[in-house]
């Protein structure tokens, strides 16, 4: 993932995109997050968490979607795009959003580009995208290039202008698209005329911009960066605190010496010397060993970061229980259908905003299949969620009662449906049966 340049939009002069200097920097940092590489990573490393609240929505869009459409042409290109609809998600939590860009080389594609390889530069009334830069970094023959393709869309037709730009050190040059081998069969300008949407397709976060409240999209955790910090370097302190924990014997220099055993020479084994620290003293080395075995805040510092995961599962509306230990919640099932209520609520948003930027980009398929391939258009699909029994979880808990009063699933397998638990910890909360007592019955 290429992390966008914040220099290069003033010098690119696209300085008409609707990101101000205060965006910039955030969706900077939202790709850095994403990348791993946020400026406190250099000491505290990515713990992962990031991953797990993009894993938390695009785990159940990947489960639930399907997407049928009755061109069979039209159902390859959709069912290529669904193979990637985790990545979409995940942009669109992530960085905002994301752009899908189809086009037609040999046969029909799309790219991907996220929220800062793309800058909007106008928005329709209803909040569709109709104008945007799209920024591709690539290299040839030892050279940085950057190609900008400007989209407007209006009037039912879009217009785009193809510009490439070497870099050299901090400085931009214009070149001929004719420059690279990548570019010099591209069209510098070119239109496209009766449509109904513009060509270009942003999915995007429906959180409410609260950073300069334009209509750029934002990430899921925007204004709350700090936890992810916090959480990183929450994370960072546990794995010192193992490290610094291992047992030590400080030992006289003395059992660091060379010493004449049986079969010649000996020396101190490179097992002994991670835990041995060696004492520049000198004597007899029983009196100079001392041993250093701290005690441990394993359980402190773990809380205090199950702290950090709750309240970044409250800001970003995943849930109690989503990101968090669900054994440290201590939650009943009233609470735990509650947290996945709120989980499922902002997956449904997520799902409301594919389907309907599917059938926009399915259109912009359908369309370049009858002009390429004079394929009959038609941009008609279905895209459906089989989201039936997380919808109802009344529902399916008095069905997984039932199965359980009729011998067909165990305790340890309904707390696993119902709570969500692993097997080891549904079998460990699972009371084992009292043994019989035969003496009870003779006294």
């Amino acid at each position: 993932m290429n992390l966008v340049d914040l220099k290069r939009l003033s010098i690119l002069d696209v300085r008409e995109s609707l990101i101000s200097p205060e965006m910039e920097e955030h969706i900077y940092l939202w790709n850095r997050i994403l990348a791993g590489k946020a400026p406190w990573n250099k000491e505290a490393p990515c713990s992962g968490v990031i991953d797990s609240i993009a894993g938390a929505i695009d785990d159940k869009v990947a489960e639930e979607m399907s997407v049928t459409a009755e061109s069979e042409k039209l159902q390859v290109a959709m069912d290529e795009l669904t193979a990637h609809a985790s990545d979409i998600v995940q942009y669109m939590a992530l960085c905002g959003g994301c752009v899908v860009r189809p086009v037609y080389t040999s046969r029909l594609k799309f790219e991907i580009l996220q929220l800062g390889n793309y800058i909007p530069t106008s928005y329709d009334l209803d909040g569709t995208l109709t104008g945007a830069i799209l920024i591709k970094d690539f290299s040839e023959n030892g050279k940085d290039y950057s190609l900008v393709e400007k989209h407007h869309f209006e009037n039912r037709t879009e217009t785009v202008k193809v510009l490439l730009y070497e870099k050299r050190g901090e400085a931009y040059s214009q070149r001929p698209l004719t420059a690279t081998a990548k570019t010099e069969e591209l069209t510098e300008e070119y239109t496209w005329e009766n449509i109904d949407f513009p060509m270009i397709v942003e999915f995007r976060s429906r959180k409410t911009n609260n950073i300069d409240g334009s209509r750029v999209p934002v990430a899921i955790y925007s204004g709350r960066e700090n936890l992810l910090e916090d959480a990183d370097r929450q994370y960072m302190r546990i794995n010192w605190e193992q490290e610094a924990g291992e047992k030590r014997v400080f030992a006289s220099s003395d059992l660091f010496r060379e010493r004449q055993g049986e079969d010649g020479k000996v020396t101190v084994t490179p097992a002994l010397r991670k835990l041995l620290v060696r004492i520049n003293d000198s004597g007899s080395t029983g009196d100079k060993i001392q041993e250093y075995s701290p005690t441990l805040r394993t359980n402190e510092q773990v809380a205090a970061f199950q702290e950090i995961l709750r309240r970044i599962e409250i800001c970003c509306k995943l849930g109690k229980g989503t990101i968090s230990d669900l054994e440290d919640a201590r939650m009943t099932a009233t609470q735990y259908q509650g947290g996945k209520k709120v989980l499922y609520t902002t997956v449904d948003a997520y799902e409301s905003e594919l389907e309907a930027k599917y059938r926009h980009v399915a259109w912009i398929f359908a369309y370049l299949l009858s002009a390429y391939q004079n394929v009959p258009f038609d941009p008609e699909i279905i895209v459906s969620y089989n989201d039936a029994a997380r919808k109802d979880p009344d529902q399916m808990r008095l069905a997984a009662l039932q199965e359980l009063s009729q011998g067909i699933i165990s305790k340890a397998e309904y707390r696993m449906r119902i709570f969500g638990e692993d097997e080891e910890t549904a079998a460990a909360k699972v009371p084992a049966a009292e043994p019989l007592n035969i003496n009870s019955f003779f006294g």
